[in-house]
Order: C-alpha cells, then sequence, then structure tokens
C-alpha cells in the first residue's frame, strides 16, 4: 500500500480504548529488528531521512514546540537500545525527558553560493547522519540550513523505529502541527493507535499459534528452492557500501502516468506486477535463466493479528521475504501474449503469498524455523510508491538538495543487487546498487 488511505481499508474497525498516555518499558525485539542486527555491526548509522524546502523562514521557536509533540506523541521515536543482564534489549522511555534527550537540533546560517551551499549542506547532513547513538538516543535529529533562497530543513531518524509508512505519518503531522504552532496554539495531534510495543507482543503471540504454523510449509518450500547465482565479474572479498555504484534511471511523466493507471488495466493489476515482470525479463535476458529468487519488502501492517490498529503507529514493521518468479513460458510464441502470460503468473504468485509475507519473518526470527541458508537471494526489490506526494504541502515541499550518506560506508550488504523505486516528482525513479 503506499498511501494511508489505502492502508486504512485493510486495517479492521476497533472499538477498544486504547490508552493516550505515553508508553514506557522493555519492547520484545520483533522480526525485522531481529534481521536488523544479524546483518552487520555498523548499527547506528542506519538511518532514514528527508530534505524539506521552505520558501519563507521555518520559525525556530515553532519548530522546536512541533519537534518535541512528534516524540512525545510518537513514543517509538524515544526507544533507545541497552545492554542489561548480559541482554540486549530495546528500551521505551518516558517524556519525563530533556529537550536535548528527545530531539536534536542544530541551526545552520549558510552564507554560500547556491553550489558551495549544496555541498555545505550534503557534508553537514552526513555528518549528523553518523552521530545518532543508539544506547543514548535521540534517535531523531534535526538540521535547519537557512540560505538566502529560502530554508531547507534536515530531518533523520533511526530505521530502527521508522519505516516508510512511518514517514507518511509524520510528515501529516508534522504539517498541521507546525500551522498550529504558528498560529499560536496549542498543538493537538489524532489520537493514537496501538504502540509499538503492544505490536511487539501481539507478534510474539502470533509467532506461537496455529495460524503462522498453517504458513510453514509455503515458506518451507520457498526457502529450500535451490538459485542459481547471478553472473559476476569476479568474487568480491568485501560487500559494503563503500563498494557500490549506484545506476539511476527515470521515466517520463507520461510514460509514469500511463504505468500508474493504464498499464493495470488489461489485467487488474498492482505496480509490483508489471515492475516484478520487467525485472524477471530483464534478469532473464542477462542471466539466461528462467527462475529468479527475490527478496521483497512489504510495509508489514497487514490485519492477520487480532485486536490490534498499527494504522497511526511509528515504528519500523517492514516484513523482508523471498518470492519465486518464473518466467518460463513455452505455450506463448506471440510476444504480446507472452507478455500478457508473464504479468498475470507473477500477479498470480504475488496474490497468493499468505498476508503479504509478513508470516516469514515471525518463523525465521522469532520461532527460529530455518538455521543460516546457502541460498538466501542475491537481488533485493522494493517499490516505495508516489512518497513525495506526502510531503507536498502549501507551506513546504521536498528540497533538491540530497541528504546526506544515510548508511555507514562499512554496512554488509547482504544482496549483490538493490533494486529500489519510487515516483517523485510524477517521474519513476529507480535506483539499483550493485559492488564495483
Amino acid at each position: 500500500f503506499q498511501t494511508l488511505g489505502e492502508l486504512s481499508a485493510w486495517v479492521r474497525k476497533d472499538v477498544r480504548a486504547i490508552d493516550q498516555g505515553p508508553v514506557e518499558g522493555e519492547i520484545t525485539w520483533t522480526p525485522i529488528q531481529q534481521w536488523f542486527f544479524s546483518q552487520s555491526l555498523e548499527s547506528h548509522h542506519f538511518n532514514q531521512s528527508v530534505m524539506i524546502y521552505r520558501a519563507e523562514r521555518f520559525d525556530e521557536a515553532a519548530l522546536r514546540k512541533v519537534l518535541k509533540s512528534l516524540v512525545t506523541h510518537h513514543d517509538a521515536l524515544r526507544i533507545v537500545c541497552r545492554h542489561e543482564d548480559g541482554r540486549h534489549v530495546q528500551i521505551n522511555r518516558g517524556i519525563d525527558l530533556s529537550d536535548e534527550e528527545l530531539y536534536a537540533l542544530e541551526l545552520f546560517d549558510v552564507k554560500d553560493s547556491l553550489t558551495e551551499a549544496r555541498y555545505t549542506i550534503e557534508e553537514a547532513a552526513s555528518r549528523m547522519q553518523e552521530h545518532i547513538r543508539l544506547e543514548t538516543g535521540p534517535l531523531l535529529h534535526a538540521g535547519l540550513f537557512r540560505t538566502e533562497n529560502g530554508d531547507h530543513l534536515f530531518l533523520t531518524i533511526h530505521h530502527l523505529v521508522v519505516d516508510a509508512v512511518s514517514w507518511r505519518i509524520l510528515f501529516e503531522d508534522f504539517s498541521a502541527a507546525y500551522k498550529q504552532a504558528v498560529s499560536g496554539e496549542s498543538i493537538k495531534l489524532p489520537k493514537k493507535t496501538d504502540s509499538y510495543l503492544t505490536y511487539s507482543q501481539r507478534i510474539a503471540d502470533y509467532s506461537k499459534s496455529r495460524q503462522v504454523q498453517r504458513e510453514a510449509a509455503y515458506w518451507d518450500e520457498c526457502e529450500n528452492r535451490q538459485i542459481q547465482p547471478i553472473p559476476k565479474d569476479n568474487d568480491a572479498a568485501s560487500n559494503t557500501f563503500k563498494d557500490t555504484e549506484v545506476i539511476d534511471f527515470e521515466l517520463s511523466r507520461h510514460h509514469t502516468e500511463l504505468l500508474l493507471t493504464a498499464a493495470h488495466k488489461a489485467y487488474s493489476t498492482e505496480m509490483n506486477d508489471i515492475l516484478l515482470t520487467a525485472l524477471g525479463l530483464a534478469l532473464q535476458k542477462w542471466t539466461g535463466n528462467n527462475q529468479f529468487k527475490i527478496s521483497m519488502e512489504g510495509h508489514g501492517r497487514e490485519s492477520y493479528l487480532e485486536d490490534i490498529d498499527i494504522s497511526r503507529t511509528v515504528g519500523w514493521f517492514t516484513s523482508i521475504y523471498p518470492v519465486w518468479l518464473d518466467m518460463r513460458d513455452s505455450d506463448h510464441k506471440d510476444k504480446e501474449e507472452r507478455l500478457g502470460h508473464l504479468i498475470k503468473q507473477t500477479k498470480d504468485m504475488l496474490h497468493r503469498i499468505p498476508h503479504k509475507g509478513a508470516g516469514y519473518g515471525v518463523l525465521k526470527y522469532i520461532s527460529k524455523r530455518w538455521g543460516s541458508q546457502k541460498n538466501s537471494p542475491e537481488i533485493s526489490f522494493n517499490y516505495l510508491g508516489q512518497f513525495d506526494q506526502d510531503i507536498q504541502s502549501n507551506a513546504f515541499e521536498v528540497s533538491d538538495i540530497k541528504p546526506g550518506n544515510e548508511i555507514s560506508p562499512n554496512w554488509k550488504r547482504p544482496y549483490a543487487l538493490d533494486i529500489s523505486g519510487a515516483v517523485s516528482s510524477g517521474c519513476l525513479n529507480m535506483h539499483i546498487i550493485y559492488n564495483h
């Protein structure tokens, strides 16, 4: 789901009264968080961030009120990680903290020319990305860059407590809260949904349920499928982010509009159906193979857990799961017929996945169903949707200045190819990361 509106259609109505007070206490590690800590020792520098632009000056006092209100309202933003009694735990701190413990805000008065200012801002943003510490917090850092042509506001949050849907919630609340603050009103945000702490408890319960065990046979088959390694010029001794190159390409507005609308009429498809088929055809042409194991990401907020509403909960809910992409087709010689068959085949495969993949991580990281696998996917794919639509408002827009390095150069990449895409400014932008 690419918007909160689409997500809400899948959320069950809940008549329970959800506690609106601050959440405190230890939180059980969720599957995606366990995946994160299993990947690399470079855990501090793994963030999500954005740079937004406002032609008029941001009101600093109002901005501080907004940041404080976001961190006190969205409990997961106050999480820190600690070692207690030989255990690695995450603790949701309360709200009885100083502003400096809740969030970090740095101010910059940039007098450089436009070209130099861009470099100055990106360098400062990268420096702030490196300074987040999981043990002490805060996990939200902001930088306000004042230039002659307007203000650029940099926001970065450690990925451990935020995901793409969370950012959409935060932008919605940021926009509303800032309008209230500059008008001298008290900030009032929408009511909370269930906390990340509650979600972690429900996931732990779900791992012991018959429901997830019914999914096990499906995931056993997928987990045990053997893969053909993708071609490589050589076996790299190191596969970190500092070893990578990036290829970017962009569709025109016209073709993006067709891809978002008309392309789905023939077979009632979604974007992942089309994009994955295109990926499969490209891989088939490149490798000569017909079947591929791809690691995909979902938002992880499907309504498979009992008595919980996380539609407006900030946290990391992402599900990572393997899919088996089959490009075999011996019955259709006509090019258009073959393409149509492959699109429908990919769509059917994706729609058969239980709960859009959420159960895979539960079985792997909580139930410990499988050990280390030699046939893990070498390719990851993630379509993020129309992200910038959630940022645009009458007051601010997405900045054209990059927010710095979100991930440590020493982070060990789990894949040989990372392929991701999002619609920005009306155009589909695709990014391919590979080891050079």
